[in-house]
């Protein structure tokens, strides 16, 4: 069982909490993300990459990449 990540480390006024979800607050949409299986952090796609970012430092790293994929892909 994954446990629950912080969404935020700021305190927002009740305004800026019901309001934020069509501004600065709205939700990011991580594209076909999954959790690694220890619960370390997850993985989601980006243009041309899967992305791997680690739980709870949020530090992010290239997985592997399209141009990765085609090399192997072609035996480059």
């Amino acid at each position: 069982v994954v446990g629950l990540l912080p969404a935020q480390k700021q305190k927002f006024t009740m305004s800026e909490a019901v309001n934020g979800l069509r501004s600065n607050l709205a939700i990011k949409n991580l594209p076909q993300l999954q959790w690694a299986k220890d619960g370390s952090g997850y993985i989601h796609s980006v243009k041309n990459a899967y992305m791997v970012t680690e739980y709870p430092s949020m530090k992010s790293d290239t997985l592997i990449s399209l141009y990765q994929i085609n090399q192997n892909l072609t035996g480059g």
